[in-house]
């Protein structure tokens, strides 16, 4: 291990319906969950986990069908079974733990929360779904899994960050080959089981008001609009929630500049 670097371990829990949700465990000070989104493991935090674990104990997740989590059954999928996973992995963490769920991921700890799971605090940023409209066409889902039936999960992959992430050439080209990219290349089929659940899903204020911890909900200038819609909407379905707005946005600065990153996400965590 090289000099200052944190001990990290890989660990496991077992969920409600019997599933093993697994996850990573580094760094030293409060407990801080951190949930990723669609079409990618816990490694989409890869940029900022080390500077994160200066100040947290950092439990990684692999949502279930990802990464560590990828042994649990097809059937069945819901979001109810994602809050499922997190409440075994906050019994074992034994106490209430800081939040940070990017998109899909931050939608899960809210459903989390709203059954009743206690958090410290949640950061979630550019939601992926509860808005005003479905936000993922019909035409993307069937294009993606006509390229995966292919064998060319790049071009899978490809349409899925310029449709619904909203990168540009530049930012694809920055990806593109890098060890990031082949786990979400990997990993692109669960996009269709996601994106089903995201079209149909809308936020229940009877069950938000269930969460008694802060809540910061982070957009940035460059959020796409589907995404900013979202996070709007489960802002407004949750009087008393905190809304910043970043420039860029969080999502691409993690990459570009993690130092940045990293100290806004310790700012909007110690402020909650």
């Amino acid at each position: 291990m090289e000099a200052g670097a944190q001990p990290e371990s890989v660990r496991h829990v077992r969920s409600a319906d019997g599933s093993s949700i697994g996850f990573e465990v580094l760094g030293s000070g409060p407990p801080l969950l951190l949930v990723h989104t669609m079409a990618i493991d816990r490694t989409q935090f890869a940029p900022l986990k080390d500077l994160l674990a200066r100040d947290f104990t950092l439990y990684l997740v692999d949502r279930r069908g990802y990464g560590l989590s990828a042994d649990v059954p097809d059937d069945g999928y819901s979001l109810e079974r994602e809050a499922e996973d997190i409440a075994a992995l906050v019994d074992a963490i034994g106490e209430p733990p800081l939040a940070w769920g990017h998109s899909y991921g931050g939608v899960c700890v809210l459903e989390a929360g709203g059954r009743g799971i206690l958090f410290k605090a949640i950061l979630a940023d550019d939601l992926a779904m509860g808005g005003p409209s479905p936000p993922v066409p019909r035409e993307l889902t069937d294009g993606m899994a006509r390229a995966i039936e292919e064998g060319d999960r790049d071009a899978a992959l490809e349409l899925f960050l310029r449709t619904i992430v909203g990168l540009n050439d530049e930012q694809i080209e920055m990806q593109s080959g890098t060890d990031f990219w082949k786990t979400r290349a990997a990993t692109i089929h669960l996009f269709v089981r996601d994106a089903a659940q995201a079209n149909t899903f809308r936020y229940d204020p009877e069950r938000l008001a269930n969460i008694s911890c802060p809540v910061r909900f982070v957009v940035g200038e460059e959020t796409p609009e589907v995404m900013l819609g979202s996070t709007r909407a489960a802002h407004e379905a949750m009087p008393g929630s905190e809304w910043t707005e970043t420039p860029g946005r969080l999502f691409t600065t993690m990459y570009s500049d993690p130092e940045t990153a990293a100290r806004q996400v310790k700012d909007w965590l110690r402020d909650g």
